[in-house]
C-alpha cells in the first residue's frame, strides 16, 4: 500500500464512520501522513491504532480497513 492509498482508505472510513472518535483519529492520521512523519511519529500512531482497534466496535469494512492501515503504518515505521 502506498501513502496515497492509505489516505484514500482513511477518507472512505471518514465518510462511512458514525464514530466521532474514529473520525478524529482518521483525520489526524491523514494530516500526519501528508506531512512526511518521522519513524517515531509512525510508531506512536501504530500504538494509537492498536489500542483503538482493541477497544472499539467496527463494521467489517472498517475493521478490515483498519487492519490494512495498521499494517501500512507498521511497515513504514521500520
Amino acid at each position: 500500500m502506498t501513502k496515497e492509498n492509505a489516505i484514500e482508505k482513511l477518507k472512505l472510513l471518514i465518510s462511512e464512520s458514525t464514530n466521532n472518535q474514529g473520525v478524529a483519529l482518521y483525520n489526524s492520521t491523514i494530516t500526519i501522513l501528508e506531512n512526511n512523519p518521522t519513524k517515531e511519529t509512525l510508531k506512536n500512531l501504530y500504538r494509537n491504532y492498536s489500542g483503538y482497534l482493541a477497544r472499539g466496535e467496527f463494521s467489517k469494512l472498517e475493521y478490515d480497513t483498519l487492519l490494512e492501515i495498521i499494517k501500512f503504518i507498521d511497515c513504514e515505521s521500520r
